[in-house]
């Protein structure tokens, strides 16, 4: 009996040129027939669900209300492929295009070594750079071309992971960390239960520029529509949710999480009332 295919999950909201192009690029590169290709649609209102059923049959869709977010949607993903028995697991950002040979050297890769995690080599489709795409004692670690680089958890670009994974440590809560960081702190429990995460320094992918990094606190504000307490501090999509800054230092911290969150907490609440006064 063959193997299931390996499960790749997208999660997208809107954007549907940026979600097209991405699953375009997967079926020109051959992917759609390697993968069983998960797409979670967090509520869409632009045509992406239908525009994705309609061009590709052979993508699963699954779909939500809008109130899934990042961690919700993959989450989703994660127990739909779990069902399937399949082998790996990946994520795959939209934003993200594989080289032709990326997932398959990342299958590879997993297949041959044991308790462990990967993420491919992420390059700015601006200026062709190497991104730092994961952490190490919660620093950016900057991987070096070609090299394969030893890291205590990764961003949710393009990454890999056997499915025993999630039989251990669950999948992401987006009751917690709904959206930013919950990537980061998934793959440090996964780090923390005795795996060890990997950048591929051979298996490449470009970063489009439709994605954007969170910025800096103090500029973020000076960029945000809306600079209520509400929609910078309570909202499940904002990249400074406290619910979520909380849970993020504490599992990082463990009991020093406190304190570390009582000063963000101060930074943030004057930053955002010295902005208000302007």
């Amino acid at each position: 009996m063959a193997e299931p295919l390996p499960c790749l999950i997208i999660p997208v909201q809107n954007r549907k040129q940026t979600n097209l192009r991405c699953l375009e690029h997967l079926q020109n590169i051959g992917e759609l027939n390697r993968f069983e290709v998960i797409v979670v649609d967090d509520g869409s209102t632009d045509g992406t669900p239908n525009s994705i059923q309609n061009r590709f049959s052979n993508v699963t869709l699954l779909r939500g209300d809008g109130s899934l977010h990042w961690a919700g949607a993959v989450a989703r993903g994660m127990q739909y492929a779990h069902t399937l028995d399949a082998r790996f697991i990946f994520w795959l950002l939209p934003d993200c295009l594989p080289e032709s040979e990326t997932l398959s050297q990342m299958v590879k890769y997993l297949r041959a070594h044991d308790r462990c995690y990967v993420g491919a080599s992420c390059y700015s489709e601006k200026n062709s750079q190497l991104l730092a795409t994961a952490l190490k004692g919660g620093t950016p670690v900057q991987p070096r071309e070609g090299q394969d680089t030893i890291v205590e958890s990764m961003y949710g670009f393009c990454v890999g992971f056997p499915t025993a994974i999630v039989d251990l440590i669950g999948t992401p809560d987006p009751k917690q960390i709904p959206g930013y960081g919950a990537d980061t702190i998934y793959t440090l429990r996964a780090t923390r239960a005795g795996y060890r995460g990997i950048i591929l320094g051979n298996a490449m992918t470009i970063l489009l520029s439709s994605y954007t990094f969170v910025p800096p606190f103090s500029q973020y504000l000076t960029t945000a529509s809306d600079r209520s307490f509400t929609a910078i501090f309570g909202n499940a999509s904002s990249p400074f949710n406290l619910k979520a800054q909380f849970y993020i230092v504490m599992y990082r911290y463990s009991f020093w999480g406190i304190f570390v969150f009582v000063g963000k907490l101060c930074y943030f609440l004057l930053t955002w009332l010295t902005a208000k006064k302007k």
